[in-house]
């Protein structure tokens, strides 16, 4: 049986590491609000299923500037990320939660 749509990426293993990782190899965990993980995660779904359709087309990151949206529809977080995508690592180094000024409300 053929496999389809997002069960493709959920069969590839990555890392994925909240906080900064020092020269010497060190962690600094990050501490941030729960929905941010979660917007994180939703992140990493969307590239990796990109990068199962077509891997050339996803290049790696370092240290680029990031602003996602999770659930809470007036903020998002903001985040530095770095991806090894023939590794399957994504590093989020979180900055800040930040307003959200593209949701209208009227």
């Amino acid at each position: 049986m053929p496999i389809r749509g997002k069960a493709i990426t959920e069969s590839r293993v990555v890392s994925v590491i909240f906080g900064t990782v020092d020269g010497g190899g060190v962690l600094t965990a990050d501490a941030m609000p729960i929905d941010a993980f979660k917007a994180a995660m939703g992140k990493v779904e969307l590239v990796e299923a990109a990068y199962a359709k077509n891997p050339a087309a996803v290049s790696d990151l370092t240290a680029v500037s990031t602003f996602i949206t999770g659930a809470l529809p007036f903020q998002g977080y903001a985040f530095n990320v770095t991806t090894v995508m023939a590794t399957g690592v994504y590093t989020f180094d979180f900055v800040e939660v930040r307003p959200n000024a593209t949701n209208d409300i009227s």
